[in-house]
């Protein structure tokens, strides 16, 4: 009767172990590779997508509001402007309100003036001035009298000698300004005295009618001439 029970307890235990390792439950979730959810996010070794325009813009001058990058959330509106002005643009001009003179304040001896230097503008500027009306007054007026058929006898020998000495007195101007360029007040004396003693000679010999302001001109700016020329040096040496 025991050895019939020891048969029957091992078949019941070995039933048991069969039915506990069927109902070992399975994984709520399969295994496989291809249940493996997506991270939501892309992979760093994929590129950025590009953003999408509604409809695509012929030039940069089209784009009108800022472009939405994942990458740069800012607005444009939203970057300050740098304090400085760029590289390539002009540093603005100083006031003249700001401008001050060097010579301001200074002791009055310190303030030079050279003298000499504004002489030479000056002679050189109004002695070419004279040559050249000279020599307009000259192809003007007596030339224009000389081509007159009805100028004749003592009036064409006037106007003939007016003309010589017209133009020997304004090449020996132009001379004078070469003379004061090469800082040579001695030369430039002679050069403009001669210019004097040709208007002199026409008004001398002869007596035109309607030259007499061009000669005092003249004149006058020889005597003016002289007179600065004769400050430079002593013509008593």
């Amino acid at each position: 009767m025991a050895s019939s029970i020891i048969p029957i307890a091992a078949l019941f235990l070995s039933l048991c172990s069969a039915a506990a390792a069927e109902s070992i439950a399975k994984p709520p979730f399969p295994a496989s590779s291809e249940s493996i959810a997506e991270p939501p996010f892309p992979s760093f070794d994929s590129p950025a997508p590009a953003p999408t325009y509604a409809s695509a813009p012929e030039s940069y001058d089209d784009i009108t509001e800022p472009i939405d990058d994942p990458f740069f959330p800012v607005s444009g509106e939203s970057i300050a402007e740098p304090p400085f002005p760029a590289f390539d643009s002009p540093a603005p001009a100083p006031a003249y309100d700001d401008v001050k003179l060097l010579t301001a304040g200074a002791p009055e001896g310190y303030n030079i003036i050279d003298v000499g230097g504004m002489d030479n503008r000056y002679l050189t500027a109004h002695m070419s001035a004279a040559a050249n009306k000279v020599e307009l007054f000259v192809a003007t007026e007596v030339d224009t009298r000389l081509r007159d058929p009805a100028t004749a006898g003592s009036a064409r020998e006037c106007l003939e000698l007016c003309k010589e000495v017209y133009e020997s007195a304004a090449v020996a101007m132009t001379t004078g300004v070469q003379s004061i360029s090469s800082g040579d007040f001695i030369k430039a004396n002679f050069d403009v005295s001669a210019f004097h003693t040709d208007i002199d000679t026409c008004s001398d010999e002869c007596s035109i009618a309607g030259f007499e302001k061009f000669e005092k001109w003249a004149k006058d700016v020889a005597d003016d001439c002289l007179d600065r020329i004769s400050q430079h040096y002593n013509p008593l040496h």
